[in-house]
């Protein structure tokens, strides 16, 4: 149990900082790419004030979009990784009771007909 627990606080700090970087770079690329574009359409710079906030939005919509994909990949990827330390540690139960109950683990007998 406690194997899993740390599997799991792990997985979440590496989500969270993945999700932060890849957040920051798409926003920086999205919004650079719409003050790009205006200033390519408009040949003026500085740009407008509501120039600005329309790249403001599109830099927080694309870190948002990107944050929210690198959220839900890790999330499988966490589940299925706990899926298997948890299979493990129930396989290491089940061998520990056997040996506890049977004594040493033993063969299955073939019969003879």
């Amino acid at each position: 149990m406690l194997l899993l627990l740390r599997h799991l606080l792990g997985s979440m700090f590496r989500a969270f900082f993945r999700m932060i970087i890849t957040a920051f770079f798409c926003g920086s690329i999205a919004g650079g790419a719409v003050l790009v574009a205006v200033y390519l359409a408009t040949r003026h710079w500085p740009p407008q004030q509501l120039t600005l906030i329309a790249a403001a939005a599109v830099a927080v919509l694309a870190a948002y979009a990107g944050a929210v994909t690198v959220l839900l990949g890790e999330t499988l990827r966490g589940l299925a990784a706990a899926v298997g330390v948890a299979e493990r540690d129930v396989k290491a139960t089940v061998k520990a009771v056997e040996t506890e109950v049977v004594g040493a683990p033993q063969k299955p007998q073939s019969r003879a007909s």
